[in-house]
Formats: C-alpha cells, structure tokens, sequence
C-alpha cells in the first residue's frame, strides 16, 4: 500500500464527525458559535450546570423560583444554539431576534422568580401585567420548543390550549 492509500484512524474520525453533522437531526440544526458568542454560551452553559448541581442537594430554593431559573437558562441557551430557520440562518453566530428571544426570556422568567410571592397572595386576582408576561411564557415556550424539537409539539401544544 502506498503512502497516499494509506487510511489513518483520523481520517476515519473525521469521515465519521462528518457523516453525523450532515446526517444527525438532533445535531444537525445546532449552531455552532465562534469568537465572543461562544465565550458567552459556554458561560452561560456553566453557570447553568453549577445551578443544578447546587440546587440539587445544598441550597434548595422554592419549586417555582427553582423551575423559572432552569428554564430562564434553558430557554436562553436554546435560543442562542438553535436558529429560526435552519436554511436561510448564520450557522455560527445568533441573529438579532435571537437576542431578543433571549431577552425577553429573562424579563419574563425573572419577573417569576423575583414576584412568586407577589403572584401567589394574588389568589388568581392577575394584573395585566402577569397576564402578558404569562401570554409571553406561553409563546417563548412554544417558540423554543418550535427550535428545538420541530413544529410538530408546539402544534398539539396549540391544540390542546
């Protein structure tokens, strides 16, 4: 066999790498962010897996000031990672609209875990306030969800409403 026939197992990995990027539907929609982005979701990232680990045995918060947090720092990473539109997006760097996705999803979730008490002596009694905040909880997490698994769970979702 000559040098240039020879096949190295890097080679392999990467043939291997590359069939998984192209073919993988789980992977293949992930963005890939370079330079500052991908500092700021690593960060986000880590900041997120601390939070687990300490809620997990040492300090326990309330279950709706926990649950506003995990999915405050979900939403935001599946915003950041995963574009609106597979063929017409940036495969490494959020757009604008992601930004403001991400926004609004710590507006409307920390408004949740800052208010909870606020919300709860309310006894069902909703300012317009909670009612558009909470009309954009629904609609951040039909979105996301739209992102990351497909149309087709938000759409019972919608059903089911």
């Amino acid at each position: 066999m000559s040098k240039e026939q020879r096949i190295t197992e890097s080679d392999v990995a990467l043939d291997v790498d590359e069939l998984l990027e192209e073919y993988d539907l789980d992977t293949s929609k992930l963005r890939k962010p370079t330079g500052m982005i991908a500092k700021v979701v690593a960060i986000i990232a880590i900041l997120f897996s601390t939070f687990q680990f300490i809620t997990a045995g040492f300090g326990t918060l309330l279950s709706v000031r926990q649950r506003s947090l995990h999915i405050m720092f979900a939403f935001v990473l599946g915003f950041l990672l995963y574009p609106a539109h597979e063929e017409k997006s940036d495969r490494t760097n959020p757009s604008i609209l992601d930004y403001v996705f991400s926004v609004l999803t710590v507006i409307v979730f920390g408004y949740l875990f800052i208010f909870v008490e606020e919300i709860a002596n309310k006894a069902g009694n909703a300012t317009t306030l909670d009612l558009v905040l909470g009309i954009a909880a629904i609609l951040i997490t039909l979105e996301v969800t739209r992102r990351v698994v497909g149309a087709a769970l938000p759409i019972v979702a919608i059903v089911f409403l």
